[in-house]
């Protein structure tokens, strides 16, 4: 099955995430810096 990603909502949840402190905080900071620059 293929879904389509919904950017903003992927950078939302990966955003409180991070605020939540789940893993590694410098880690999401990477992520959400990748993929805002692939989903623009």
């Amino acid at each position: 099955m293929n879904f389509p990603i919904d950017s903003q909502k992927t950078i939302e949840v990966i955003e409180r995430m991070k605020l939540a402190k789940i893993g590694e905080y410098k880690k999401w900071e990477s992520i959400i810096k990748k993929l805002k620059t692939m989903f623009r």
